[in-house]
């Protein structure tokens, strides 16, 4: 990924002061983070519940706001594939004429050194992180194709705002030499690393900007469990200028819903309408804000605002989410040592044991239509049983109930283009697949639930087995056969989860960078990874 130069943080922050935004300098020092590239710290004791950076929402860049902003909408262009174009145009044609160059030449990429996602990496790179969660659980070794697909439109959109408007064409991406295979690919490499470089940086602004990019915001570092700050900023406001509350694009609309509607009622009556005129919805649209109209709005500010007290010299966090290393490294292009949300994917390790023996088979396609489904219901139901059980018994003495801890939040959404958690059988659709997502080891060495219920399935004795499918067909199907399902491990269970996570295979952790083409900075993520991964299979083995 990209990190910000020293030598670059005043132009920052002068950006910001000249732009009318306020960042804390009295007690915030943007300096070199212990963790890597640039942090954020306390230079004196600070409380919670102060601002830290306020600024106007023009002042962030975002694809609405660019200075191809109109040719963008024109196109149909949105998402972060429009904020990389603009961009791009804003880094390389527009330069000193940008009212945001001053910041985005900050966040230009290496082109020494690409920095690019994992699915673009060379096969023998990709082979460092084969078999990893990152790999089975997230696809992210997988071809993305609509990065591709960006690139393809990217260029098209150059050759003809360069034909139609004489707009310079972008020379170090979309001028390509379509007879030199180097030439093209280099130039798809750099579209590539300059969208993964904005993605760590983005934030979610508004209806109207969607995802920005906000100056001094993105120099904050992640934490996984404890950030310091939340993001203010107000999402509701008109997606065609911005403007909170009632602007004049909602005024011309509703003055054209009343027309309709009047005009359906003189039609059942037989009166003639009063018209509201195109002209007049034109001249609300395109009226010019007075000097007196322009005063200051909160809402049309983003904020920062510290939920923790700091003491002097620590380092300030935000936070991308609570997410584990492999979807961090797959999405952002980083780690963070030690990440208690760190999982172990199993999930084709437990296809392929399934396919051992006709029992498994039969049992396992049960659980994936039936089984997963039916479990996750019933564990739902007595959650809320429990919840039930503590908002009406307040006074009950400690002992006297047996409490269950609430089920862990473990669903792991899927990025397109994800293939479906690893399993293979191309017939089976996503929604088929997603019990398998749920076949994983938690930072602790523990098993996920359902996992439990999974392995407790494939071992019940026949009879019992048979109970728990034929009681699965009723409405209201037995609950001590299915509570089975959640009961101790066996020492037969135990036999069972040892193969399947014996046959779990990472690679070796890479010594440094040689003979690879990726960075130093990339090959410690990857050892991150890996040694996370081991450890807590490690720790599970322990356990059992």
């Amino acid at each position: 990924m990209t990190s910000t130069c020293p030598n670059y943080i005043s132009d920052i922050v002068k950006f910001v002061n000249d732009t009318d935004g306020k960042f804390d300098s009295d007690d915030c020092i943007i300096r070199s983070s212990n963790i890597g590239g640039i942090g954020v710290f306390a230079k004196n004791d600070i409380k919670k519940g102060t601002t830290l950076l306020k600024l106007h929402k023009s002042a962030i860049f975002s694809a609405s706001n660019s200075s191809i902003a109109n040719l963008l909408q024109d196109d149909e262009i949105d998402g972060m594939l429009a904020l990389n174009i603009a961009f791009i145009y804003e880094t390389t044609i527009f330069k000193d004429k940008s009212h945001w160059y001053p910041y985005l030449k900050t966040i230009i990429i290496n082109n020494d050194q690409l920095v690019l996602p994992p699915c673009f990496w060379d096969q023998n790179d990709k082979l460092l992180l084969k078999g990893t969660t990152l790999d089975t659980l997230y696809g992210a070794l997988e071809p993305q194709e609509e990065l591709q697909e960006g690139f393809e439109i990217a260029i098209d959109l150059a050759t003809k705002w360069n034909s139609d408007f004489d707009l310079p064409i972008p020379e170090d991406f979309f001028n390509l030499d379509v007879n030199n295979d180097n030439d093209v690919k280099l130039k798809f490499n750099r579209f590539v690393a300059q969208a993964f470089a904005i993605s760590s940086r983005v934030f979610e602004i508004d209806n109207y900007h969607e995802s920005a990019l906000v100056p001094i915001a993105d120099l904050f570092n992640h934490h996984v469990t404890n950030p310091d700050l939340k993001f203010l900023s107000l999402f509701d406001v008109c997606d065609k200028c911005g403007e909170p509350g009632m602007c004049k694009h909602l005024i011309a609309e509703e003055m054209s819903n009343i027309d309709e509607e009047t005009l359906k009622v003189s039609k059942n009556e037989n009166t003639k309408p009063s018209t509201i005129s195109l002209e007049l919805i034109n001249e609300l649209e395109n009226e010019p804000i007075e000097e007196n109209e322009k005063e200051e709005n909160g809402d049309d500010y983003v904020e920062l605002e510290l939920i923790n007290d700091k003491l002097k010299d620590e380092e300030i966090f935000n936070s991308y989410g609570e997410m584990p290393n492999s979807f961090l490294f797959a999405r952002y292009g980083f780690c963070v040592n030690d990440n208690p949300l760190d999982i172990v994917d199993l999930s084709q390790q437990v296809v392929n044991f399934c396919k051992t023996d006709k029992t498994y088979v039969e049992r396992s396609k049960w659980w994936k239509d039936v089984g997963y489904e039916l479990f996750k219901a019933w564990r739902h139901l007595m959650q809320d049983d429990d919840e039930e059980h503590d908002n009406n018994c307040d006074s009950c003495e400690e002992g006297e109930h047996e409490h269950h801890g609430e089920e862990e939040n473990r669903e792991h959404e899927h990025e397109d283009g994800c293939e479906s958690c690893g399993e293979e059988e191309e017939e089976d659709d996503e929604d088929s697949q997603s019990w398998l997502s749920d076949m994983f080891l938690n930072y602790e060495g523990e098993m996920n639930e359902y996992f439990i219920g999974f392995i407790k399935t494939l071992n019940l004795k026949e009879s019992i087995y048979k109970k728990l499918v034929d009681s699965s067909l009723t409405e209201e199907p037995n609950e001590k056969i299915i509570q089975l399902l959640e009961s101790h491990l066996t020492h037969e269970d135990n036999k069972l989860i040892k193969q399947i996570i014996s046959a779990k295979k990472l690679p070796k952790v890479p010594a440094d960078s040689t003979g690879t083409s990726l960075s130093e900075e990339q090959i410690k993520c990857i050892s991150i990874l890996i040694q996370s991964e081991s450890n807590i299979i490690k720790r599970t083995l322990d356990k059992l």
